[in-house]
C-alpha cells in the first residue's frame, strides 16, 4: 500500500478514472438493451456521475496519502468481519436518513426526482443521480474514515458489497424470485423487489442494505 500511496496525484487520478470506468462499463453492459431508449439528459447525468465518482475516489486516496486518515492493515478475520458489519450497519442508517431527506418535497423536486423518473429500473439507473446527491452519498465512506480507524480489507470488501447491492437493487427483474419470500437472507437484507417497490411507491423502502430501519420506522412495503 505504501508503494500505491507514493503515486503522484496525476497517477491517482488516472487510477480513479480507470477503476470507475470499469465499474461504469460493467453497469452499462448489464443495461445494454436499455441504452438506446435512454434520453440524452440521462446519458449526460450518467457521465456527470462518472466524473463525480472519479473526484470522490481521488479525494479519498489523496486524503489517505496525506496521512489525515489512517487505515489498519492487519490480516485479522475477527477485525475484518467486525469492521465490515459495523460499516454496513452505520452507513445504512445514515443512508436511510439521507434518503428520507432526499424525499422531502423541495429537495426531491430539484435533486432526487430525476432518479425517480426511472420507474422501471435497470442497472444504469444507479448512475442517474444529481451531482449533489452523488457527492453526499459518495463521500460518506471518506467521512467515516475520519472517525474510525478502519481495516483496509474490510473497507475493500465493503466497496464490492456496496456496488453489488446497488446493481441488484436496480436490476430489471428479481433474480431470486423462487426464494425471495422464504429465504432468511431476504428477510434481513434488501433485494431487487424491495428497491423496485421504492421506485413504484416512493414513500416506502428507503433502506440500502437492511430492511430493519424501514420495518422499525414503518416505511416498509412488501
Amino acid at each position: 500500500m505504501d508503494h500505491f500511496l507514493a503515486l503522484s496525484n496525476f497517477q491517482l487520478i488516472a487510477f480513479s478514472a480507470v477503476e470507475n470506468f470499469l465499474l461504469l462499463f460493467m453497469t452499462l453492459y448489464l443495461s445494454k438493451k436499455h441504452l438506446g431508449k435512454m434520453s440524452f439528459s440521462d446519458k449526460v447525468t450518467i457521465g456527470s456521475t462518472y466524473l463525480g465518482n472519479i473526484i470522490i475516489t481521488f479525494l479519498g486516496l489523496w486524503i489517505l496519502k496525506t496521512g489525515s486518515i489512517k487505515l489498519r492493515y492487519e490480516l485479522s478475520l475477527f477485525e475484518l468481519i467486525l469492521h465490515l458489519v459495523l460499516l454496513l450497519i452505520a452507513l445504512d442508517v445514515v443512508m436511510y436518513l439521507l434518503h428520507r431527506i432526499a424525499h422531502q418535497p423541495v429537495i426531491y423536486k430539484y435533486i432526487h426526482q430525476h432518479h425517480h423518473k426511472q420507474i422501471k429500473t435497470h442497472p444504469a439507473v444507479l448512475f442517474i443521480l444529481h451531482p449533489l446527491e452523488n457527492l453526499a452519498f459518495g463521500s460518506l465512506l471518506v467521512v467515516a474514515c475520519f472517525f474510525f480507524n478502519l481495516n483496509f480489507y474490510a473497507l475493500s470488501i465493503y466497496l464490492i458489497v456496496n456496488y453489488l447491492f446497488g446493481i441488484m437493487g436496480h436490476l430489471e427483474r428479481e433474480p431470486f424470485i423462487n426464494s425471495i419470500n422464504h429465504n432468511v437472507f431476504f428477510k434481513i437484507f434488501t433485494s431487487q423487489t424491495f428497491h423496485a417497490n421504492h421506485h413504484l411507491h416512493e414513500t416506502s423502502n428507503f433502506g440500502f442494505y437492511f430492511k430493519l430501519w424501514d420495518k422499525v420506522l414503518k416505511t416498509y412495503r412488501n
